[in-house]
């Protein structure tokens, strides 16, 4: 697949008619990693174009990932949502605790500040991940858990472990 959104809207397609010949799943659309304005700032196109495939039968919820400060995360929510006319699972919202810039603190006032700003969210929210890796390529990668590698609780844990789920 070249990434174009026809050939994900009839990956899509395929993928959900097999899913629901046998069960009643949710179906999930990619969650997109806009790392907006950085790595993709055509990524509104993309969802035009996908949005214009008319793939909206084939999901129940559309996924996003968000990696930015609260103004971008609010305003790629709301882009997505009014792109495609479709409520909105975050499956996977994190920053990481090292190396420089970012520290322990950062991560754990991130999580909180993005947490309060979804309180009112009402679908689930995947933050990306447990635990620390060693061995993830660029050195970032190996910081987003909410422990260590060897286990021990960061900031963030402390912080994930006060916040208050709605049902």
């Amino acid at each position: 697949m070249n990434g174009s959104p026809q050939n994900y809207a009839d990956m899509l397609e395929s993928a959900s008619l097999a899913i629901k010949s046998v069960s009643n799943a949710t179906v999930l659309a990619a969650g997109l990693s806009p790392d907006y304005p950085d790595s993709n700032p055509n990524w509104e196109k993309w969802l035009i174009d996908f949005n214009g495939t008319s793939p909206q039968s084939f999901f129940d919820f559309q996924g996003v990932h968000l990696y930015d400060d609260i103004t971008t995360n609010n305003y790629i929510l709301s882009q997505t949502k009014e792109l495609m006319k479709k409520d909105i699972w975050i499956t996977e919202i994190g920053q990481p605790s090292a190396p420089s810039p970012h520290s322990n603190q950062d991560q754990s006032s991130y999580l909180s500040s993005n947490f309060q700003m979804l309180s009112e969210f009402p679908n689930p929210v995947f933050w990306y991940q447990l635990k620390d890796e060693t061995a993830g390529s660029p050195e970032k990668e190996n910081h987003f858990g909410l422990f260590d590698s060897r286990n021990n609780p960061k900031d963030a844990s402390i912080a994930f472990s006060t916040i208050t789920f709605k049902p």
